[in-house]
């Protein structure tokens, strides 16, 4: 899956519903320019809501709330 996002110049990334972790792959965090360190792990839920333009942030933060108390 790695190689194929790489070559193909996509990422992905998941919420934990229950938890409110994002994960994004490598791929996706370097799309967006959050290459760090080996070793050294980004703050992955931060990242993710740093991509969406500051008037859509609450909008996407209350869909995510809904999905987790629906």
């Amino acid at each position: 899956l790695a190689t194929s996002q790489r070559i193909a110049k996509i990422g992905s990334w998941r919420v934990d519903l229950r938890t409110g972790e994002v994960r994004r792959s490598a791929e996706h965090l370097a799309l967006f320019g959050h290459v760090t360190a080996p070793g050294v792990p980004p703050d992955r839920s931060r990242l993710l809501l740093d991509q969406f333009h500051p008037e859509d942030r609450d909008t996407f933060l209350q869909a995510m709330s809904d999905l987790v108390q629906g």
